[in-house]
């Protein structure tokens, strides 16, 4: 079991997660393009950056909050309620790390394609 406080577990992941997701957003839509490892279309990259901010900011939200109900489910429930709720929880937190790295996502799709 952790020592950490599900606040201060969620605080840290709620910041690791933005600090993921703006790194990623500055790799995708500033260095790849003007080193022009990708060439999008007119607008596309415009598109791309207004689809990954809800995306990414949901993403570390729910990254955080995951975090905090998983810590949460450790310490107070018992059984098999216990895991349900940790698996629930694991699939956000999976679900929270698609919207986060979006942006390379997509990138890496306009590299392939």
């Amino acid at each position: 079991m952790t020592n950490f406080s599900p606040e201060e577990i969620q605080r840290k992941d709620l910041i690791s997660a933005l600090t993921l997701w703006l790194i990623a957003e500055f790799i995708a839509f500033a260095i790849f393009p003007a080193l022009e490892v990708i060439k999008p279309s007119k607008g596309e990259l415009n598109q791309w950056f207004l689809t990954s901010l809800p995306l990414g900011l949901g993403g570390v939200l729910l990254f955080a909050l995951t975090s905090r109900f998983i810590t949460l489910a450790h310490s107070r429930e018992n059984g098999s309620t216990k895991d349900v709720i940790v698996l629930v929880n694991q699939v956000g937190g999976f679900l929270a790390i698609l919207g986060v790295v979006y942006p390379l996502i997509v990138v890496l799709q306009k590299f392939f394609s």
